[in-house]
């Protein structure tokens, strides 16, 4: 339970600084940071990904992305893999006109 809460932290801290990051890669480099600071293992995979007609599609999340963040929706999901468990949460965002909204 404890993991969880720290991934959901993880996952607020996000998206309160989700106005300062400007491509998938600020997203990627933050996550890697806090998940640093919160003494979790490095993740197995990206922080997350963009939603549209396919799961997994454009902006990219990672190290290498460039994609831009204006117009989209993401999904954000902060997580932790143990050798004998694993710990995900998961929500959606939108970039609004208005900001950064939570789905």
């Amino acid at each position: 339970m404890r993991t969880y809460l720290v991934c959901k932290r993880i996952f607020e801290k996000i998206v309160a600084k989700l106005p300062e990051c400007r491509t998938g890669r600020d997203v990627a480099l933050l996550s890697e940071t806090l998940i640093e600071q919160h003494k979790l293992p490095k993740p197995i995979h990206s922080i997350g990904h963009g939603i549209g007609l396919e799961v997994h599609e454009y902006p990219h999340l990672g190290r290498k992305a460039n994609d831009r963040l204006e117009g989209v929706v993401l999904a954000i999901e902060p997580a932790a893999y143990f050798k004998t468990y694993g710990v995900r949460f998961e929500e959606m965002v939108a970039n609004t006109k208005k900001g950064w909204k939570r789905l």
